[in-house]
């Protein structure tokens, strides 16, 4: 199962439009029409497992995730093979900081469907905040089989991989994060730091200037080319620093080294109103 088709799983798909604010006063009232159609078919049928698993979606979307919980855990002792329940349940799981079934259940769902990378990718996450590495880098690989363009995935693996030393392993992966999404900065800000560790000063100070463009919503050939006005050149950025740690991954090398820049684009902005 893709991400894109795993995250338009009814619980995902509903969830995300809660999160966008789609579960307006009119949409609840769909929401509570569907719970009462759910709750007449279970009546109807106890052991009903789609409807609860779908009736737990809609739990979920209003907000009563432990009533979703239960439904998501009755679906699965109606029908123990219902694998969609399985991932449901763990992401409420995560919710309520049940760590291990989380990933219990994580794994129970790609038992039944060994192609859910979304599954993979979660239970990959959660290994990886339980400093599980070297089960982690094999989630996040089984994503990137099962979706070759998934940044995250690659983003992820290359994080794994440099935490344990692997310079190579994390370049290429970076690489394929940003080949995967040319907008993705955290995966130019990161490979630049791998390219520094390589002694690659040039090809470190193009990454972190990409990076720092794209947080700004510029584009660094768009920017050279006059595109916003008139030619920008770019100044070199200091990247002298010491060799990067894991969790040096995410912010800026630092404040000062990326200062020129950011002085130098507020200036060029300013200058082309």
């Amino acid at each position: 199962m893709s991400l894109v088709k795993t995250a338009l799983s009814a619980f995902a798909l509903l969830a995300s439009f809660q999160a966008i604010g789609f579960c307006n006063d009119k949409n609840h009232d769909e929401t509570d029409k569907a719970i009462a159609s759910y709750s007449r078919s279970i009546q109807l049928n106890p052991k009903d497992a789609k409807a609860r698993n779908n009736r737990g979606t809609m739990y979920a979307v209003k907000g009563l995730l432990k009533d979703a919980l239960q439904d998501f855990s009755d679906a699965i002792a109606s029908d123990p093979s219902y694998g969609d329940a399985y991932y449901n349940r763990a992401k409420l799981e995560e919710e309520f900081g049940k760590l291990d079934e989380a990933l219990a259940d994580y794994s129970k769902s790609i038992g039944l469907d060994p192609l859910n990378s979304s599954a993979f990718y979660n239970r990959g996450l959660l290994r990886k905040a339980k400093g599980l590495t070297e089960d982690a880098i094999t989630d996040f690989s089984m994503v990137t089989n099962l979706e070759p363009k998934s940044p995250e995935a690659f983003y992820n693996l290359g994080e794994l991989k440099y935490s344990k030393g692997d310079a190579e392993g994390a370049m290429a992966a970076f690489t394929r994060a940003v080949q995967a999404n040319p907008k993705f900065a955290d995966a130019y800000r990161a490979r630049s730091r791998v390219k520094l560790e390589k002694g690659d000063a040039t090809g470190a100070n193009e990454d972190a200037t990409r990076a720092v463009l794209l947080e700004k919503g510029l584009d660094r050939d768009s920017l050279v080319r006059g595109d916003y006005g008139r030619p920008f050149k770019m100044p070199a950025i200091d990247l002298t620093i010491k060799p990067p740690k894991i969790e040096d991954f995410g912010p800026p090398p630092s404040q000062q080294k990326t200062q020129r820049l950011n002085n130098a684009l507020t200036d060029f902005l300013k200058n082309s109103k």
